[in-house]
């Protein structure tokens, strides 16, 4: 052991002859070594800290040791008691990671740990020294079932293990589970991952090693509870059950009255159980259905069943029971098929063709959801930045034309709270709708492919909305209606297309100060009575693993236009302008096209940290029968899912500037790029908190635009960035999360040049520099 120059003030609550755990290192000079893999063998960390400090350790220090009761016992149970060194954990963890090193392929690796003592601190220093690795110098293969060994050898070009590579335990327990996957594709039902196994040789020396592979073959319970050891057997499909109001009490307490009182549909080749009348049409579920009569079984088509059984958002449970035929679906048959000894085994001499396979029959239980709901909710919106409340009537049918269609109808109201510069004559803006939305689980016109369906899984979404806007600077009325499709690519990528979305924008009511903050920077364009007639696609990509805890990457681009349909017919049927644009309905549409993505990398650093890093980009270009933007459609930047240092719609566009008494209270622009990164962490109790850097900004992309500073340019553009910074507090309660941040501005491109760095001109000024945003949920 050596002294090392660690100085730090005594840890309270920690006995004279012990140390607090300070750190630990790990000293590895490989690059064959994961790192992040050696940390978790080692037993016993340091206290969590936040940016270097022992918060929760301080939380639990500030807790009176004599003294019982609050807060002293409230603190020491939301604190972290002091980590104590303690040597017989070090050297376990010493143990595991030699082992660790053995498992991949180090065998002759040594592993020391050494202890710095210095004021009431230790340090330990995980030595590792790895030495050359033993590797496969050759695979040879051992067939027990010789049933098997073509169709493992025609796949060995997938095989994890070929000569030359580390002798690592963890690949040969991957090539273990690839094998199974691989022959439970190809009908063998009861193969496990414990038919593999492997011998290894190393009598050749130098470090190599002779593994062989081999198969073993099925172990038969006789009837009498003996054991035989024969071939593996193929299956395929027999029949197919489907009972889609499956009750499993009713089915466990009565299992031979309750299969026979079903009435049976009989629909390609499968059979369908009920009472009264089917819930869900056949069509439907045979969609959802990939184990068929006649196919060889594949693990992977019961997995999709279930998948896609799920996603028709009817069933709460989906169970599928795989029997021998004749054998109740009720008994468990896991454990694969018995002997009855008088008239032997029911196996093959691994000689089984395509007509002699074994059936097995797929009984698939679905127990549903109840059809119809109705609730009430009481919500915290979040709308562009802005806090309320609001308040929902929602109903809902699952099955609504017997197709597994799901129909939804809301009335919802809310008011908010806007931010300072708003309160122009009061402080709220209030809203009212109503919106209703049908989700068809398959493609309707014009694409009706069953293939399709059955592969990608699609919906056809139909949406229709109201919505009644009342602001202090404005009225405003939003009529909408959609129809599109959703469809997932693969497994991390979702496509959205709506073809046709139409909306109906009037604004009957203009404050005259706002009319005249338009006017003066004509503007007018954006805030007239228009329709939008779009197709608009989203491509969005998420590879995140909600089964546990890591890096994922979020990403969505969008791109949509507008107009050009209607500005088409309008030109070719000469129809006469008014006011210079073309109208439908007495109506001026809006003719635009508009791209955007979203990227967002989220790095798991420890059960309780976290990094996220967020780009965004944007922008949106009038034509034709526009010269603006809508509104609606236009960018802002600032509030609580944007520059969290600025008020919402507050920040931009460009340098623009104007004195607060005639500050324009919806800053909107056609660019915007913003970039940010949060450090997250867990405090106690519900709350986490989090430090930000954020920085962006929107600009006009339109000459006429007469706000001074508001036009992007490429060569200056990064002159009006605008950079802010803060720290916020998340109350995380399971089912919401509410978000309170406080940004403060570093950078203002508002500000003339050469003062726009806040903290290097100034002293920084609460009223104008920092601004306080709330939330529900995470910014991104």
């Amino acid at each position: 052991m050596a002294a090392g120059l660690i100085s730090c003030r005594p840890a309270r609550h920690i006995p004279e002859s012990n140390h607090l755990l300070d750190r630990y290192r790990i000293e590895a000079p490989t690059n064959d070594i994961d790192r992040e893999e050696l940390r978790r063998y080692v037993r016993q960390r340091p206290n969590k800290r936040i940016l270097g400090f022992r918060f929760h350790l301080w939380l639990y220090n500030m807790a009176n040791p004599a003294k019982d009761g609050w807060p002293h016992n409230w603190l020491r149970s939301i604190g972290e008691e002091p980590v104590i060194y303690d040597p017989f954990i070090t050297d376990r963890s010493s143990t595991q990671l030699r082992q660790y090193l053995r498992n991949k392929g180090f065998y002759n690796a040594i592993v020391e740990d050494t202890i710095s003592l210095r004021r009431k601190r230790a340090v330990v220093t995980y030595i590792i020294e790895p030495r050359e690795p033993y590797y496969v110098s050759a695979l040879n293969y051992q067939f027990d079932d010789e049933g098997l060994s073509e169709i493992i050898l025609a796949d060995t070009a997938n095989a994890l293990i070929s000569p030359g590579i580390i002798f690592d335990v963890d690949i040969l327990q991957d090539e273990r589970l690839r094998i199974e996957e691989y022959l439970r594709n190809e009908g063998y039902y009861y193969f496990t991952r414990e038919h593999v196994y492997f011998n290894a040789d190393t009598t050749a020396g130098g470090r190599a090693v002779d593994l062989t592979l081999g198969i073993s073959r099925y172990r038969l319970r006789r009837e009498n509870g003996r054991f035989e050891s024969v071939p593996h057997r193929r299956y395929r499909i027999g029949d197919v059950y489907v009972i889609p109001s499956y009750d499993p009490r009713e089915a466990i307490d009565r299992p031979d009255e309750y299969y026979s009182n079903f009435d049976t549909l009989m629909f390609r080749d499968m059979h369908y159980l009920y009472r009264d009348e089917m819930p869900v049409r056949a069509r439907v579920l045979a969609q959802s259905t990939f184990l068929l009569p006649g196919d060889i079984y594949r693990k992977e088509n019961e997995d999709r069943t279930y998948r896609h059984m799920f996603a028709l958002r009817q069933y709460r449970l989906v169970n599928i029971r795989l029997t021998e035929a004749g054998i109740n679906p009720g008994v468990d048959n896991d454990e694969g098929p018995s002997f009855d000894g008088g008239e032997g085994p029911p196996v093959d001499t691994g000689n089984q063709t395509e007509d002699t396979l074994a059936g097995l029959n797929a009984w698939i239980h679905l127990t549903p959801f109840n059809q119809q709901s109705y609730t009430v909710e009481l919500e915290g919106t979040n709308s562009s930045g802005d806090f309320g409340f609001g308040g929902n009537i929602a109903y809902q049918h699952r099955n609504f034309f017997g197709g597994a269609e799901i129909f939804d109808f809301r009335i919802k109201g809310s008011i908010e709270t806007l931010s300072e510069s708003y309160s122009r004559s009061f402080r709220n803006t209030y809203e009212y709708g109503a919106e209703a939305g049908l989700q068809v689980p398959r493609f309707m016109l014009p694409l009706r492919s069953v293939s399709f369906v059955r592969r990608y899984n699609p919906r056809t979404n139909l949406a229709t909305a109201y919505n009644y806007q009342l602001r202090p600077d404005y009225t405003r009325t939003i009529a909408n209606a959609a129809f599109g499709y959703t469809w997932r690519g693969s497994e991390f990528t979702t496509h959205i297309v709506n073809p046709v979305e139409i909306n109906l924008v009037s604004l009957p009511y203009a404050a005259p100060e706002f009319e005249e903050i338009i006017r003066r920077y004509n503007l007018e364009a954006s805030f007239r009575d228009h329709m939008v007639t779009e197709t608009n696609y989203s491509f969005i990509f998420n590879n995140q693993d909600i089964r546990r805890r890591g890096d994922f990457v979020f990403s969505r681009f969008n791109a949509e236009v507008a107009g050009n349909i209607l500005a088409a017919y309008s030109s070719m049927a000469d129809r006469p302008r008014k006011d210079g644009y073309y109208r439908v309905l007495g109506t001026e549409f809006a003719q635009y096209f508009k791209t955007d993505i979203d990227i967002r990398y989220y790095r798991h650093l420890d059960d309780d940290n976290s990094l996220v890093f967020r780009f965004f980009a944007g922008a949106g270009l009038p034509y034709g029968n526009s010269t603006a933007l809508p509104f609606e459609k236009k960018y802002f930047s600032g509030g609580a899912n944007s520059i969290r240092a600025w008020q919402v719609r507050s920040l931009g566009p460009g340098s623009f500037h104007e004195p607060a008494d005639r500050s324009f209270p919806n800053r909107t622009a056609d660019i915007k790029l913003e970039a940010n990164m949060e450090y997250r962490f867990d405090l106690f109790w519900v709350l986490e908190g989090a430090l930000f850097l954020d920085a962006g900004n929107i600009w006009a992309i339109d000459d006429n635009d007469r706000r001074q500073g508001a036009l992007f340019r490429f060569d200056s553009f990064y002159n009006d960035i605008a950079v802010g910074t803060g720290m916020g507090l998340r109350f995380d309660f399971s089912f919401f999360i509410f978000r309170l941040d406080m940004g403060v501005k570093l950078r203002n491109p508002a500000n003339p040049e050469g003062q726009r760095w806040i903290p290097l001109n100034r002293s920084l000024n609460f009223q104008d520099d920092f601004a306080v945003n709330i939330g529900i949920g995470y910014p991104f």
